[in-house]
């Protein structure tokens, strides 16, 4: 008798570890066809005419912890990551070319790059914060409004000839810290940045308003400064193709031989080579220092490379042949 129970107890066992691997699965399942849901809702009326393709100053989808937010055609789409709700926040009856950026609190657009507005996510109020005639008046010759960023309580303005203006949060004028800005980053009450010679790093501290080099190119004529980015409190630069984590001491870190082309997103370093006629997007943990990699994309023809990729929300958004469609894009989940 006692044996009987003991095998019936095992049967037991054996059948309640099969049923939560089944659970497990079925959740796991649930889950990647949530993300398939969201993906699908986002495509089918996506368009970007924003025409940012350093989506560090914003563009045509941005996202905070809890929303995602992109136009549509004459819309401006809040969607719930957990829900997948979707919510018109703005329409307009015209064309328009709007880009956006956002933070946990407030979603900005810029419209047809003359004016910044503001947008409380949670009730919707809207405010002009500034105009091209007010950036005019301030001494701005060239005030076409490109891009925008927010950091340390200032809001930063990327203009047509490649200045970066700093604003106060309710749209008051101030100074200009860069110009020629090819790419650039906030790191540590600073913005560091490179010109179109590509051949210095600059840094303009924002509180002395005061400017030098921190770094010099100490290699061969033809190499130059490319992307310069910050994640996760720390600043990264390429050079030659590889990836250094900047150091205030001048020790800087090589973290990755030979990357590729880079791909801004809020989780890890990521990048995309194109290998034969493979493109894989590798992505460095920088916490584990791990580098991951997946296939995204087989090449089939000259114009079939990715021009221009972005990460959100653990989706790939990339276009391919910018002189066709190039307000769409196509869309990868990903591991």
């Amino acid at each position: 008798m006692k044996k009987n129970c003991i095998i019936i107890c095992m049967i037991c066992l054996v059948l309640v570890s099969c049923g939560q691997k089944k659970s497990v699965k079925e959740h796991g399942n649930v889950s990647v066809n949530n993300m398939i849901d969201l993906k699908n809702k986002i495509k089918s009326d996506i368009c970007d005419e924003s025409g940012q393709d350093d989506y560090k100053w914003g563009g045509g989808i941005v996202e905070n912890s809890k929303f995602i937010f992109y136009t549509s055609k004459n819309q401006l789409i809040q969607i719930n990551k957990e829900s997948h709700e979707k919510i018109i926040m703005k329409q307009w009856k015209n064309d328009n070319r709007i880009s956006l950026y956002c933070t946990e609190s407030e979603l900005y657009y810029i419209k047809n790059m003359s004016q910044v507005y503001s947008l409380e996510i949670e009730n919707g109020n809207q405010r002009l914060l500034c105009d091209s005639e007010m950036l005019k008046k301030a001494g701005y010759r060239m005030p076409e409004i490109w891009g925008m960023q927010v950091y340390s309580g200032h809001i930063y303005l990327e203009l047509c000839g490649l200045e970066v203006i700093e604003c106060g949060l309710n749209g008051s004028i101030g100074v200009r810290i860069a110009y020629d800005v090819r790419s650039g980053a906030f790191y540590n009450h600073a913005f560091f940045y490179r010109q179109r010679s590509s051949n210095d790093i600059y840094r303009f501290d924002l509180t002395s308003k005061k400017e030098n080099v921190i770094r010099k190119r100490k290699y061969r004529e033809r190499v130059q400064y490319d992307e310069i980015f910050s994640q996760n409190n720390k600043l990264y630069y390429q050079l030659e193709g590889a990836i250094y984590l900047y150091n205030e001491s001048g020790n800087d870190v090589k973290v990755v031989d030979d990357s590729g082309m880079y791909v801004h997103g809020k989780d890890g370093i990521n990048y995309i080579k194109t290998e034969g006629k493979t493109e894989r997007l590798y992505k460095l943990d920088t916490n584990i220092k791990q580098v991951f990699s997946q296939k995204i994309h087989e090449v089939k023809t000259a114009k079939d490379y990715i021009e221009e990729a972005r990460i959100i929300n653990h989706m790939l958004f990339y276009k391919k042949d910018l002189s066709g469609h190039g307000n769409k894009y196509e869309i990868l989940l990903l591991k």
